[in-house]
């Protein structure tokens, strides 16, 4: 581990932990707000600076403290957003249950330091035609979606995921897990129309969301912190239940490791090779990982179902091509009524790709012709290793 990921880890600890440690004088501050940055988590670590006692003025510290200062901002226009969609929702008696980050929001020392791309709230498909006229009302714009979500989105970059699923299909293990996403819904107190899972049900889910971004790319600072918050909010969770349903999911290997590893990371137990593994997993790339790893993800989902990388690399070209219509009616809406066009429209995608996103295509080449057999092999051992498998699509 370098010095500076060290450093990174005493931040995140002095951020959501009483008391703090003191920090190097020669820390690199320039580096800890790259790494930051890359990883979304630069107001979780101003936050652990500030705890440390640190009251220089390095640039990169300064940087650390106006982007988490930003956060703060976009953070009290989407808690103000989505207060406002879950009293319509009540109002209008529309089920919904939050997901993730604004939920997990409540559990940190200060709200801000558990940054969010978007709002994540499961809704009914069914409900969606009475849905859609609200947040069009509350000023929101219908975008696209997914096989798992309806995406919308509010002037001030506020996005909103309303789920019809917990998992998406092509994570087929968990999908079929998670295959009725209200099933472990319970009807929450005082709100005529909100549902929460119980605390192992959810932390069950947040272990899958974690295994999910593991295996199809990476995971980021966020991810392992939500659960370690999560575990420190609810210390009398029935671990029994937990096993009972990780078994299940195939993923109790996996868990051992991510606690090991947080144990390494909060509670000062000794460093091994396992959690020297997943710590690099998760500083080497983005909050995500790298866009490397995710192509190198999708390539063995590919093999795992048809037995040959070569073959997954022409399959995953050719839907890139020709992207089925399951995918092209979210991004075409035109579609939804006329399958017929299809073929018709495959051809002004590829005209208008030639036309204005010439670099995209050579990505995805590059990206494809990159990925070799051995490197396939490679990402298979490393998930392996942890307690984690590809699954086919």
């Amino acid at each position: 581990m370098t010095e500076c990921q060290k450093i990174i880890l005493s931040l995140i600890r002095n951020s959501v932990l009483p008391g703090h440690e003191a920090l190097p004088e020669d820390c690199d501050w320039s580096a800890v707000y790259r790494l930051g940055k890359k990883q979304q988590a630069t107001a979780l670590l101003y936050y652990g600076a500030v705890n440390s006692g640190y009251t220089g003025n390095a640039e990169g510290f300064l940087n650390l403290r106006q982007d988490a200062m930003c956060c703060a901002a976009v953070e009290q226009n989407q808690l103000c957003q989505a207060e406002r969609i879950l009293d319509c929702f009540d109002r209008e008696n529309v089920d919904y249950l939050p997901l993730k980050g604004i939920t997990l929001k409540k559990l940190y020392p200060a709200t801000e330091l558990r940054t969010m791309s978007d709002i994540d709230i499961l809704i009914r498909t069914e409900q969606y035609d009475r849905i859609r006229p609200l947040m069009v009302q509350m000023g929101f714009t219908e975008g696209t979606q997914s096989d798992h979500e309806y995406i919308w989105e509010r002037a001030g970059g506020v996005y909103v995921e309303l789920h019809k699923c917990l998992m998406p299909s092509y994570d087929k293990d968990f999908a079929a897990y998670y295959h009725d996403p209200w099933k472990l819904a319970k009807p929450v107190a005082g709100h005529p129309n909100r549902y929460a899972m119980s605390p192992e049900d959810t932390f069950v889910f947040l272990l899958v969301h974690l295994a999910k971004h593991y295996r199809n790319g990476g995971i980021g600072l966020l991810h392992m912190t939500d659960i370690f918050v999560y575990l420190r909010a609810n210390p009398h969770m029935d671990e029994e239940t937990i096993t009972c349903q990780l078994r299940q999911l195939g993923l109790p290997q996996f868990y051992e490791n991510v606690r090991h590893t947080l144990d390494v990371w909060f509670d000062g137990a000794a460093a091994d090779q396992m959690a020297e593994c997943i710590t690099q997993c998760v500083l080497h790339g983005g909050s995500y990982g790298t866009g490397a790893d995710r192509v190198r993800a999708s390539v063995l989902r590919g093999a795992e179902r048809s037995g040959s990388t070569k073959q997954a690399k022409y399959k995953m070209t050719l839907a890139a091509l020709f992207p089925p219509y399951r995918v092209m009616k979210e991004k075409y809406p035109v579609l939804r009524p006329l399958p017929i066009l299809l073929p018709g429209v495959w051809v002004y995608r590829w005209v208008t790709a030639l036309l204005f996103r010439r670099n995209n295509i050579r990505v995805l080449r590059r990206k494809t012709s990159g990925v070799s057999l051995s490197d396939v092999e490679s990402y298979r051992q490393s998930l392996e290793y942890v307690g984690l498998r590809q699954r086919g699509k």
